[in-house]
């Protein structure tokens, strides 16, 4: 990793560089993403398991069956996986583009719901945002995913 950014601080081009740190600091909305609302999913979701209940009475599976949603008891695992792991690996730069579509289409899910509840889907609209422009650029120079690609070169060479 330290390669990675030896090269893109060293950039000939500027407009390159600021586009690689703007793209990390992108990328920081997934971290911010896992560490509030994704640590109180996960958390509730550590507790459930450990009551050995089925999966169709997780509260947010029950939530989600409450609006219509089909297999609530997945979509709701599902959730947690996107606002946790995915989140992390969309902050680290790693298989962006596809945990990137990933999570825009959660979050769409999410602006829906929102709207559907009444209540402000500001938040969710954002995250959409700023998922779907990550699976149109890619993650940057500053990412796992630039690491893998140079190593996979290097090594070819």
């Amino acid at each position: 990793m330290q390669r990675v950014l030896e090269i893109n601080l060293n950039a000939q081009n500027n407009s390159e560089r600021r586009m690689d740190i703007g793209l990390l600091i992108l990328r920081g909305a997934a971290l911010f993403l896992a560490l509030t609302f994704g640590r109180q999913k996960l958390l509730a979701f550590v507790v459930f398991l450990r009551s050995g209940l089925p999966l169709g009475y997780f509260g947010f599976a029950q939530f989600l069956r409450s609006l219509g949603f089909p297999i609530p008891g997945l979509l709701a695992v599902g959730a947690v996986f996107n606002e946790t792991v995915v989140a992390l690996f969309v902050a680290a730069g790693f298989m962006s583009r596809l945990f990137c579509g990933v999570s825009a289409l959660a979050m769409a899910t999410a602006f829906f719901v929102s709207i559907k509840l009444g209540e402000e889907p500001l938040r969710a609209a954002l995250y959409f945002l700023i998922f779907s422009v990550l699976v149109i650029t890619g993650p940057g120079a500053i990412s796992v995913d630039r690491w893998i690609q140079e190593t996979r070169m290097r090594a070819k060479a």
